[in-house]
């Protein structure tokens, strides 16, 4: 099974690569993206916000727009965790989850695991996109 990641970087149509990731979406257990905050969706200036990085913003919100579930993991806690929230927010981020568990796979788990569960993650220490 291809992850988003290697769905984004293959060289077919737009319309096969949404096709692909809404298939990934559909499966009975859904589809989880965790994505990392600083050096991710933004350039790394922590405590600060860095620039957006418009590429994987953009690419956040298109794979929701497909129906997967995403979960914005960070380290980020209090005012700073807030203060990443609105910036999300005013570019139309807005997550399934925050350093949690989706609903749907508390539910599959029976619980909430400390551990969050996801199908992939995109930090800028795994896969850059």
């Amino acid at each position: 099974m291809l992850t988003i990641a290697e769905i984004l970087k293959k060289d077919i149509s737009d319309e096969m690569k949404d096709l692909a990731i809404k298939g990934l979406a559909s499966r009975p257990e859904g589809y989880v993206l965790a994505v990392d905050f600083d050096g991710t969706l933004c350039w790394n200036k922590y405590p600060e916000i860095g620039e957006e990085r418009k590429r994987a913003t953009y690419r956040v919100r298109r794979v929701k727009d497909l129906g997967v579930k995403v979960i914005l993991w960070t380290c980020r806690e209090g005012a700073l965790l807030d203060a990443a929230l609105a910036w999300c927010a005013e570019r139309g981020l807005i997550f399934d989850a925050v350093n949690d568990n989706t609903e749907e796979r508390k539910a599959l788990y029976g619980n909430n695991p400390r551990k969050v569960g996801y199908d992939e993650l995109w930090d800028d220490r795994a896969v850059s996109v």
